[in-house]
């Protein structure tokens, strides 16, 4: 299933809805705007493959996505936002997941096995993720759900569920994860190089801070003084994709260098995200900085001994920075190198330079902005 959009479908349904007196109240899966199931054992012969790429499910009142009984299942850039019942619930072999964003899920009234059972699902999740043979998950945002669980996870059998360069914020819930894994053998994922505000160890993490997301666009777009930028693992693999008129950085939605970003909008993936739906379509510039730099104007200017010239970066970039006479001549290489985020002073001695205009160049990339100075003696 790929680029499908699915908004505000609403079913009316009993609650609880699965009354004690249902004979199969103990498996029924419930609650899913999206049902994918494969039943019947597995098939040496045929093999059953599950593709999600660029789905988003918006304000329904059924829940989000369930994917259960397939041998694999790709799940890219999903989209689950203001849902009811659960967000996602995955049961395959092997998985890969990255660049999902789940938000505002109200999972509270599908009362499936409360108080529940260890082995059975419960499906008042944001996420849940059972019986798994091997997974490769990553860059996703999780942020202001209130579920009974946030992340259920329970019967993995890859040696530890592992869960990278993520956001898991603002979120209400009565149980972080299962509860099952207070039992040694059935040890939690683990979280690397993720942000949350949950007592919760992990290589790399970031914790209780807020993720500072774009004022303008909103979640899950990432602002540039962002935490969560160029904060995700360190490894080639993961890395942000770059963009190829500013060597060195990161292509939007990804933010900073190539070392990925953490969150929905971080990671090799990013690119293949399908922005057409957002409110506030992508600008060549997005929203969330003005500019990728500027020259500032020179002070004082004119001048004679000493004046101060300062350029801004919205992230950290290849620059330089050289004086010209108006021949055309260079006449030095004032700042050059990696520069990073912020506004950086160059100070130039008036005492070497004859009276007269000159040309302030600030290169980066493969553009240039300008200024004139003027030198009086």
């Amino acid at each position: 299933m790929e680029d499908c959009l699915f908004v505000g479908n609403v079913e009316t349904n009993p609650v609880p809805e699965n009354p004690p007196s249902d004979p199969f109240a103990g498996n029924r899966q419930i609650g899913s705007t999206l049902s994918f199931f494969r039943s019947g054992g597995d098939n040496p012969v045929r093999q059953l493959r599950y593709e999600i790429s660029n789905v988003h499910l918006l304000d329904n009142d059924d829940g989000g996505i369930d994917l259960i009984g397939a041998d694999r299942a790709s799940v890219r850039n999903l989209v689950i936002k203001d849902t009811h019942r659960m967000g996602a619930y995955i049961e395959v072999d092997t998985l890969e997941m990255t660049n999902v964003w789940i938000e505002g899920v109200d999972a509270w009234e599908a009362n499936m096995n409360y108080p529940f059972s260890y082995w059975s699902p419960p499906f008042q999740v944001a996420l849940g993720i059972h019986k798994i043979d091997q997974a490769r998950i990553g860059n996703l945002t999780l942020v202001d759900n209130n579920t009974q669980f946030l992340f259920w996870t329970n019967d993995i059998d890859d040696p530890r569920l592992t869960v990278y360069n993520s956001i898991l914020y603002g979120n209400e819930y009565e149980f972080f994860t299962h509860p099952v894994h207070s039992i040694a053998e059935y040890p939690p994922p683990l979280l690397r190089y993720t942000l949350l505000d949950e007592d919760y160890t992990g290589e790399g993490n970031i914790y209780y801070e807020d993720p500072a997301f774009d004022p303008v666009l909103g979640s899950p777009w990432l602002s540039p003084q962002s935490p969560a930028v160029d904060a995700g693992h360190p490894g080639t693999e993961w890395q942000d994709l770059e963009n190829p008129e500013i060597p060195g950085t990161a292509h939007w939605p990804s933010q900073g260098d190539l070392r990925a970003d953490m969150g929905f909008t971080g990671g090799p993936h990013a690119l293949d995200i399908d922005t057409s739906w957002v409110a506030l379509q992508r600008p060549q510039q997005p929203l969330s900085r003005p500019a990728a730099f500027q020259l500032r104007s020179a002070y004082p200017n004119p001048f004679n001994s000493q004046t101060t010239l300062r350029y801004v970066l919205a992230f950290p970039q290849q620059v330089k920075l050289a004086l010209y006479n108006l021949l055309g001549q260079r006449v030095t290489v004032l700042d050059e190198g990696l520069r990073s985020t912020g506004e950086h002073k160059v100070h130039l001695q008036g005492d070497t330079l004859a009276s007269g205009v000159y040309v302030v160049l600030l290169e980066v990339g493969n553009r240039r902005q300008t200024q004139k100075i003027l030198v009086l003696k």
